[in-house]
């Protein structure tokens, strides 16, 4: 056993205070030498924590093969009398066990993400009990589990076997970003059979704050095709975030900034527009405004770019989602982009021209990109426009969820921010498409200067 961090939160106290007479053990008095109370060998030796599907309690287990849970817990129906079959991408996929790494102050989810656990169980996201319950709860069993330093070595750690999201906001991203994975792994299938190249998977991240979407789609694509070649662009207005990005990516073993453009992560920093749009005063405001926001979200001090200023006081660079494709030199076929962009996904919102004010957006989405999920952050009217503009370029609808509480296929869920989950059928056949990328651009360059 272990004794309690003093800031664990009540549910973490809750669920350690179940778990240890489960397996036998007697919560244990502090150390007098000052360190923590250990696991016992004889738990460590024989079993593992499981968590149960709820994220809301966990158990030892023998060291016995466990059936994968097929059954989604809804976070707002509590307690759990009524329960729902998950979506069937996750049954593809294999939610993480291994050793826990708490006592290094690192989390790891279920699809086995590893992140700093104070970045990943920010207050800002802790506050939202329903909307982000997963998280929460996730932040909540690891907390339990924490040991310091002066307790043990990572050996010591017990095991841990994850399971699959309750039902919340972000259970309808996870199922985007898995689906992504899985159609490209069966692409990579039909390439090999056909003798063809394989291209490599290109994930965006637009908003992206640490990159969360970005390694969740590494995870998951480790499991469909270890080792495959990967292109992933975030972008974020906040500039110190590409540190922490950085460390992210060598603790998640992904290459970052590599000169090789099939195996590697950017990070850009700057606010996207239209391509015909160029940033006025409102949108000025509103990147200093989410750059003095999310430095204090994320924990972290401003630092002096090279003009000499504070990320707080440097502006923004804008940049059409063109402009980022080209100077990235980002494969023809994108698997998928992930927008959060705080209003600027729509054609205009709040006196700012959105990102879909020209048609040269949607156009080159269209052209290029095979699955989109955006974050809706206003009302009816500009969700309207929203999905009017997808209407229009031939895009099928696979998730809208406004703001709010709303009905889904599995229960009811609160939506901070609203959801919006569209698929490209024009890219379909992604040889073709990538054919007709590739000879456009022999066409440019041959253009004279």
């Amino acid at each position: 056993s272990e004794e309690i961090p003093p800031r664990t939160s009540s549910r973490a106290k809750m669920l350690l205070a179940s778990v240890l007479p489960l397996c036998g053990i007697k919560q244990s008095a502090p150390s007098k030498h000052g360190g923590e109370a250990m696991w016992p060998k004889a738990c460590l030796k024989s079993k593992s924590l499981l968590v149960d599907p709820s994220w809301a309690s966990i158990r030892c287990v023998h060291n016995q093969t466990i059936s994968r849970h097929t059954i989604a817990v809804n976070a707002m129906v509590e307690p759990a009398n009524q329960t729902w079959k998950h979506h069937e991408i996750f049954s593809e996929f294999a939610p993480w066990q291994g050793r826990l790494l708490a006592n290094r102050g690192l989390l790891v989810d279920f699809l086995g993400f590893t992140i700093n656990q104070s970045l990943y169980c920010n207050d800002d996201y802790m506050r939202q009990f329903d909307a982000h319950a997963l998280r929460k709860r996730q932040c909540d069993v690891f907390a339990m589990c924490k040991l310091r330093r002066g307790g043990g070595a990572a050996a010591r750690m017990p095991t841990v076997r994850t399971t699959w999201p309750v039902v919340s906001e972000e259970y309808f991203e996870y199922i985007d970003v898995l689906t992504a994975v899985s159609e490209y792994a069966a692409d990579v299938k039909a390439a090999t059979e056909r003798q063809k190249p394989q291209r490599p998977f290109t994930f965006v991240e637009l908003g992206a704050g640490y990159g969360h979407w970005t390694f969740a789609a590494h995870r998951a694509l480790q499991q469909k095709v270890a080792g495959a070649p990967h292109a992933y662009l975030l972008v974020d207005v906040l500039k110190s975030l590409g540190a922490e990005v950085s460390k992210l990516a060598r603790l998640n073993e992904i290459t970052f900034s590599a000169p090789d453009p099939a195996h590697r992560l950017r990070f850009h920093a700057g606010y996207v527009t239209a391509e015909k749009s160029n940033m006025n005063e409102a949108d000025t405001k509103m990147a200093s405004r989410m750059i003095s926001d999310y430095s204090r979200i994320w924990g972290l001090d401003t630092k002096k770019s090279e003009t000499g200023k504070s990320d707080s006081e440097a502006p923004a660079s804008s940049a059409s989602l063109r402009a980022l494709f080209d100077r990235y030199k980002l494969p023809c076929i994108i698997d998928m982009i992930d927008m959060d962009i705080q209003g600027a996904e729509y054609v205009s919102y709040q006196k700012r021209a959105g990102v879909f004010s020209d048609t040269g957006t949607i156009e080159l989405l269209t052209q290029r990109v095979r699955r989109v999920h955006i974050g809706l952050h206003g009302g009816p009217a500009p969700n309207k426009r929203l999905l009017s503009v997808f209407a229009r370029w031939g895009w099928i609808q696979q998730w809208y969820f406004p703001r709010g509480v709303q009905e889904t296929p599995y229960g009811p869920a609160t939506f901070g921010d609203g959801v919006l989950s569209l698929l490209n059928p024009t890219l379909n056949d992604t040889w073709a498409a990538a054919a007709a990328c590739q000879a456009q651009r022999r066409r440019i360059k041959k253009r004279p200067p």
